[in-house]
């Protein structure tokens, strides 16, 4: 008899512990459950997290490469930039020489002066402005000076002055002997010299705006 108290009131104890302990169990099922939604929400952002900065690598590498691709252009854009200042400068300057070689284009078509005085001053005008063209052109010209004091003394004068063709002949004749026409000679080869000083310019001018 007394056994069977005994164990009547243990599993009347037990009941009670276990009615005690129930509330308990719930609760800490619940917050399980809590935490468990929370671990799956932050899993969730994370996922999307991720994704994110993928697509933000993404557009940042893209963007980089455009960047990289302005500027490139940007400086191809300055190096053409550059030759384009580059022979617009030598097309002005080349404009310039054409004008200095047009003046020099008016002094060939002019007709040599009868006069020794006359063409002297001629000629040293023409200097002036042929070397304007062309430095090389003053030694061209002073050939032309320096031939012609016996081109008038040996033949223009003396051919003047003669009544026969005999006397022609021999004034001639002597004239070629003294180098008289020599001058005549240096005025071809100048006018040569100046005619390829406007070609190359014209050449240049030309070149330059193709």
């Amino acid at each position: 008899m007394l056994i069977m108290t005994l164990i009547v009131g243990a599993a009347a104890g037990a009941g009670i512990l276990y009615a005690a302990t129930l509330p308990t169990t719930k609760e800490l099922q619940t917050s399980l459950s809590r935490a468990q939604s929370t671990i799956d929400q932050l899993n969730s952002e994370r996922v999307n997290l991720r994704a994110e900065l993928n697509s933000t690598d993404v557009l940042l590498a893209a963007t980089q490469t455009q960047l990289s691709q302005t500027e490139a252009n940007l400086r191809q854009n300055q190096t053409e930039l550059a030759k384009v200042h580059a022979k617009l400068g030598l097309l002005q300057n080349a404009t310039s020489k054409l004008q200095v070689d047009k003046i020099l284009l008016g002094d060939l078509r002019k007709d040599t002066p009868t006069t020794r005085a006359e063409a002297k001053s001629f000629w040293e005008g023409v200097k002036n402005r042929a070397i304007n063209a062309d430095p090389s052109l003053g030694v061209s010209v002073d050939k032309i000076l320096a031939t012609l004091d016996n081109y008038y003394a040996d033949w223009v004068y003396p051919a003047g002055n003669a009544t026969t063709s005999q006397q022609i002949g021999q004034i001639l004749l002597n004239a070629s002997g003294n180098g008289a026409f020599d001058y005549l000679n240096n005025i071809t080869m100048f006018q040569q010299d100046a005619l390829l000083t406007v070609i190359i310019s014209i050449d240049l001018v030309t070149t330059l705006l193709t």
